[in-house]
């Protein structure tokens, strides 16, 4: 399992130091996205050594710090596809889009619902997927 933590942080520290193939970029650096995000990579990277080498503690911690980033990113990106009101939908997506632009988009960005750039769409994929290990891990620790 701690190599899918380990795995995990790389990947986002793609976030701090930003990350492009050729004229594609899929992460811009932190800078750009403001303090959040360094701190979350530090409490990531820490919460990930703790665990290597004191699970007992590393898990809650992880447990933890993805639990509420699920939690965050829900009520800041995947909210919008269940609200109704389309005229603060639209302000969202069109802030969105415009902040993102210059990122690489799998799935071309609309104007009615929120679509993130394809390294959000990974980052996401990965902490739900992260959350579910932590989980996992648990369960099967206490058995």
């Amino acid at each position: 399992m701690n190599w899918l933590f380990i795995i995990s942080f790389g990947i986002y520290t793609l976030v701090i130091t930003g990350f492009r193939i050729g004229p594609y970029v899929f992460a811009s650096r932190w800078v750009k996205g403001g303090w959040a995000e360094l701190i979350f990579w530090c409490l990531f990277g820490t919460s990930t050594v703790i665990f290597v080498f004191a699970p007992t503690v590393g898990q809650w911690m992880l447990l933890i710090l993805f639990a509420l980033f699920n939690f965050g990113q829900f009520f800041m990106t995947y909210k919008y596809w269940f609200i109704r009101d389309k005229e603060k939908v639209r302000r969202k997506v069109k802030g969105y889009n415009n902040y993102f632009a210059h990122t690489y988009h799998i799935i071309k960005p609309r104007n009615d619902v929120l679509i993130p750039d394809t390294f959000h769409i990974i980052l996401f994929l990965m902490y739900f997927i992260n959350l579910v290990a932590v989980i996992v891990y648990i369960f099967t620790a206490a058995l």
